[in-house]
Parts: C-alpha cells; sequence; structure tokens
C-alpha cells in the first residue's frame, strides 16, 4: 500500500524528455524508456520500464529478467543522465520480484521498433544523489529489426502464413506460462484450433491463463 498522507511517499516518473535512463543488472547496463517509479515510505516500490528488442546487450538483459520469473531479481540499479551522460540520480532496489514481463505486438503492416515491458516490486530501495558520474553506453549500429520482421516456430504447426503475434505476457498472472493470441490464415485455423484443443485435453486442470495461446483464423 502507498502512504498517501505524505506527499514525500510516492514519486513518478521522469518530468523531463531530456533525461536518459539506464538499468543496470548482473553487471550489464542498458537504456530503458517509459521509465515509471512508484516509491512508497513503506514497501513494495512499483517499478516499470521498458527495453528496445534488437541488441546483444538487451537479450542478454531480457534472459536475466526472464531467470527472475523462477525466483527473485538481486539488485537492480536505474541511473538517470543528462544529455551528457553525466549520472543526475540513482536508485538502488533489491529484493525485487518481476510481476509481468509482456511484449508489443508483432503485426505484419507495422514498422514499430519491438520492446519488452518489464514490472516489477522491490523490497528495499536506497536513493542517492547525482554523482556526475559519466555512462558511456553502447550504442548499437545496426538498424533495429521492426515489428514486422518475426517467425514463429511451435512443433510441426504450419506458422508460414502468421499474421500477428500479440497480447505476449508471462508472469504471475499467467501462472509462469507464455501467454499470447496469434493469427494465422483461413486454411491453417482448423490446424491450429486442433492443436490447441488437444493440448488443453491433456491436463483438465489447465486455467485459460496457462494454455498457450489462442488463435485466431482470418
Amino acid at each position: 500500500m502507498l502512504d498517501g498522507s505524505n506527499p514525500l511517499a510516492a514519486q513518478n516518473t521522469r518530468p523531463n524528455a531530456s533525461y536518459t535512463d539506464f538499468i543496470i543488472i548482473d553487471g550489464m547496463t542498458v537504456r530503458v524508456v517509459n521509465l515509471s517509479t512508484l516509491d512508497s515510505l513503506r514497501s513494495p516500490h512499483r517499478l516499470y520500464f521498458e527495453v528496445t528488442i534488437g541488441t546483444d546487450e538487451t537479450k542478454k538483459i531480457l534472459n536475466s529478467l526472464l531467470a527472475g520469473l523462477q525466483g527473485q531479481v538481486g539488485s537492480l540499479i536505474f541511473k538517470s543522465t543528462n544529455m551528457q551522460f553525466q549520472v543526475i540520480a540513482e536508485k538502488d532496489y533489491r529484493g525485487i520480484t518481476i510481476n509481468e514481463i509482456s511484449f508489443t505486438d508483432l503485426n505484419g503492416t507495422s514498422k514499430d521498433i519491438p520492446k519488452v515491458r518489464v514490472r516489477m516490486l522491490a523490497q528495499d530501495m536506497t536513493e542517492k544523489p547525482g554523482t556526475n558520474e559519466t555512462l558511456r553506453p553502447q550504442l548499437s549500429m545496426t538498424k533495429l529489426a521492426a515489428s514486422n520482421n518475426f517467425r514463429l516456430t511451435l512443433g510441426s504447426l504450419t506458422t508460414s502464413r502468421v499474421a500477428a503475434i500479440y497480447n505476449m505476457r508471462i508472469g504471475k498472472a499467467t501462472g509462469g506460462a507464455l501467454y499470447f493470441n496469434v493469427d494465422v490464415s483461413r486454411q491453417d485455423a482448423k490446424e491450429w484450433k486442433d492443436w490447441f484443443n488437444a493440448s488443453a485435453a491433456k491436463d483438465q486442470n489447465l486455467s485459460r491463463f496457462q494454455r498457450l495461446g489462442r488463435c485466431r483464423g482470418g
């Protein structure tokens, strides 16, 4: 619960677009966007951020975050920098539980850069003043893939005519299973529907959130 009686109990996001935010986890530093923190005088503290998919560093960060779904992330550091990448604020979070990892939609008609969205809770937070330390982030020199550049592989199912994959998420609400929706061509719809029904029938205890995806033919 947030202590609403104290105006200093909660702080939220960045007021200035010129700020650049980074996270440091497992010794890796990566830029994040849409950073939002809600820090309470009483734990847990709430964190939300997005990471662009495409570079080797973000893939490693994603692997660390996915591993954290099985337990706790030991620590995570947020650093905010100015236009010269000098650190002007820092927050160290510990005892982190990942609530959900989700992905922006993959669509054959979209040219947006795909992102990973992360929601966390932290038991402890230490806020530090700016140190004027200069970060030297590794900037990608390659063109990032667009959301229309994707490939789906799922057993022996026909996936060459998948038009979109969306609502992808994994976390507490999905029981730790990957949940997603997929749009397939009408001619492949029966094969996908039969696979889905057969998979669900193997375990009658599966909830609708624990079943691996839903499909829609169009």
